[in-house]
């Protein structure tokens, strides 16, 4: 079975409760009309109760507004568990008939046979015409679609704006103008006008998405259609001397203090005010603010060059937070097309969900979902309309391989920050180390 890791974009996750609750009693499954088992179409995805309460109320919304739909018996687990439990029942021939998905894990299950492609549905029984441009096509892998998103994230530079207003006396920068230098340079102000105590940036060195960004905005993609590497060592050697370099003047953390806060949000210097930007995903906004109260900002992340107000802003895309995809042995193909096409285009769907899934993949959704938001969720709805003006699509999804190498990329950045390898070795050691990974 496959090794999972942690998605770099997934849903809000479930509170110590309910994991525990889900583990003592193994899968939770809520059918529409009377819980799962039995004859009727089977649905699953991952998140947590109040999610789970919402999809099924929208399935059970589809069910009424069609006669003679079948029952729809759906499931759910938090992230973690939710993938080992679908590799089971697919290497079993139980796949769900409608799965939720992951850009990360797409080829997998592709590689299995285990999904159905979606593109004679398109414009017909699919409709994407209202969803974001730049996300049309996230569920896209060798020339076909087996999947559709379902809700939309994206890279952004958190900032606390009162600190960085308390410590620098100046408000946020122009974020569709900035650079990587103007980056640097305001993270070692924030470092020099707080006598050492507030980092400007929270080590981002070791985040494989946000060096996706520093590759696409020089014109490049980490892989090519082979699933080849496709940038130069030499980026990833100047990549990992950037993050050095920010370290040594005090613009970012050092070594040990981002090490004790990996994978725990509630250690990491910027919710404990130690720290005044970071690069993150616009979903994580609503976690620093459920952990500490600031002015949390959402910038576009700063460009090689200085661009001018409506030119797209290189290498930014848009994001698939999840997917929806239908089984490819399914008895029900038709009717699980429809709930696709339902949960992502309908009114009643949208009114059930809100932002629970993720930020809405459509203009129009945003605009209604901004309208009773709270100011934090408003600050990501925002953002994701500039996203979706600024960005361009990714060519392609993941290869095989592709959370293993997420996963090892940290520790090589971490191995320069602790002085055990210098950002060239690094490089060359990590490259080797990749090319074996997506060409095995």
């Amino acid at each position: 079975m496959p090794r999972h890791i942690r998605n770099p974009a997934p849903a809000p996750r479930p509170s110590r409760r309910t994991v525990l609750g889900l583990a003592a009693t193994g899968l939770v499954a809520a059918g529409c009309g009377g819980g799962g088992g039995g004859p009727g179409m089977a649905a699953s995805w991952w998140g947590d109760p109040g999610l789970n309460d919402a999809l099924d109320d929208a399935v059970g919304a589809f069910r009424e507004a069609g006669a003679g739909r079948p029952r729809v018996h759906s499931e759910f687990l938090p992230w973690d568990g939710y993938w080992d439990k679908l590799a089971t029942r697919t290497a079993g021939g139980d796949t769900p008939d409608l799965m939720m998905q992951a850009a990360t894990y797409l080829p997998e299950y592709v590689g299995r046979g285990a999904l159905r492609p979606l593109d004679p549905y398109l414009g017909d029984a699919l409709r994407l015409d209202d969803v974001d441009a730049s996300a049309r096509s996230t569920g896209g892998y060798r020339g076909r679609t087996y999947a559709v998103v379902a809700a939309t994230n994206a890279l952004t530079v958190i900032a606390d704006r009162g600190l960085l207003r308390g410590v620098t006396g100046r408000d946020l920068p122009d974020d569709r103008a900035w650079t990587w230098d103007d980056l640097e340079e305001l993270a070692g102000e924030v470092h020099r006008a707080s006598d050492g105590e507030v980092f400007g940036l929270q080590d981002g060195g070791g985040d494989l998405m946000a060096f996706q960004l520093f590759v696409r905005q020089r014109g490049r993609e980490l892989f090519d259609e082979e699933d080849r590497l496709a940038f130069p060592v030499d980026w990833l050697a100047e990549w990992l001397a950037l993050w050095q370099r920010l370290r040594e003047r005090g613009a970012a953390p050092p070594p040990d203090m981002t090490a004790e806060s990996v994978n725990m949000l509630a250690q990491s210097p910027m919710v404990r005010g130690r720290a005044a930007m970071t690069f993150a995903w616009t979903q994580d906004i609503g976690s620093h603010a459920s952990l500490r109260e600031a002015e949390y900002a959402a910038l576009l992340p700063p460009g090689p060059s200085r661009s001018a107000p409506g030119e797209p802003r290189p290498g930014l895309w848009i994001n698939a937070a999840s997917l929806w995809s239908v089984a490819a042995e399914t008895r029900h193909a038709d009717v699980a097309v429809e709930l696709v096409d339902f949960l992502v285009n309908d009114p009643a769907a949208e009114e059930l969900l809100g932002t629970r899934l993720g930020t809405p993949p459509r203009a129009d959704a945003r605009a209604r979902a901004r309208e009773g938001a709270d100011p934090v969720t408003r600050v990501s709805l925002d953002y994701m309309d500039l996203v979706a003006a600024y960005s361009t699509p990714l060519p392609r999804v993941w290869p095989l391989g592709f959370t293993e190498l997420r996963s090892e990329f940290n520790r090589y950045n971490q191995d320069v920050g602790f002085g055990l390898r210098s950002p060239e070795a690094a490089a060359d050691a990590y490259y080797d180390y990749a090319a074996g990974v997506v060409g095995a």
